[in-house]
This record gives structure tokens, C-alpha cells and sequence, in this order.
């Protein structure tokens, strides 16, 4: 890797841990994982998505401390969202355990059904990382 992929990486860690989030959600037994940046001017979260890809989109607040105000989203999820945290992850302070633990949780392969392991894996670090999320 060259310094400037290197530096480009760390600086993607910093804008995460300082103002993104990474988790993973759970709606009728399906997770996902996400990671994830709001701002309000659109700068970081587009630069986000000519980097490295993912969902961009706005939104006005309607309640609220920001209400009427416009925010921009940056978002991967799943596979995508795995393999970017998985970069980030040596350059991560505050959210590195929640990265940690993503690394570690066992994707779905389309036309695998999960078998009973796999459920408890997913569970726990699900489990934990809202834990992280939430100290």
C-alpha cells in the first residue's frame, strides 16, 4: 500500500470514529451491517461516496434541536459496509472494538441456509456491538 493510500485510509478512520457510526441492525431476525456518516453540508459524505461508494442521500430535519436544517447521509451496509471497516480498522481509536467484532461476524451466502451456529454467532456480536455502541 502507498503512503498516500495509507494517509487517505487514516483520514477515513479519523472522519468515522470522530463523527460516523458502524454497527449492526436487527428488524424481524434479518442483521445488517452498517456503517454510516450525517453532516450538514454535504463535504464529507460526498467525498465518502467518490471514495469508496455507497448510499448518499438528504434529508430535512422536522424535529428537534436541527429542525429544518438539511443533512447529508453517507452509508454502506452489509458486504460492502464489512469489507470498508475491515480497511479502516487499523487506523480506528474510538470505534475499533465495534470494527473488531464486525470483522469477525460471519456474512450470509445466498442460497446458504444458517445453521444454528451461525445464528449464535450472529447474535452475540450483534449483542456486543450495540453494547459498544451504547457505553
Amino acid at each position: 500500500m502507498t503512503k498516500k493510500e495509507t494517509a487517505k485510509l487514516a483520514y477515513t478512520a479519523g472522519i468515522i470514529d470522530a463523527d460516523g457510526s458502524i454497527g449492526i441492525s436487527k428488524q424481524k431476525g434479518i442483521y445488517r451491517i452498517r456503517v454510516q456518516l450525517t453532516d450538514k453540508h454535504g463535504n464529507l459524505s460526498q467525498w465518502l461516496k467518490n471514495n469508496f461508494g455507497g448510499i448518499l442521500y438528504s434529508y430535512v430535519s422536522r424535529t428537534g434541536f436541527g429542525a429544518g436544517n438539511r443533512y447529508n447521509v453517507w452509508m454502506m451496509l452489509d458486504t460492502k459496509a464489512k469489507e470498508f471497516i475491515v480497511q479502516i480498522e487499523p487506523y480506528l481509536v474510538d470505534k475499533r472494538f465495534q470494527a473488531q467484532f464486525i470483522a469477525l461476524y460471519p456474512l450470509k451466502v445466498r442460497g446458504h441456509k444458517t445453521n444454528a451456529e451461525e445464528k449464535v454467532i450472529r447474535d452475540a456480536i450483534f449483542q456486543r456491538v450495540k453494547e459498544l455502541n451504547h457505553r
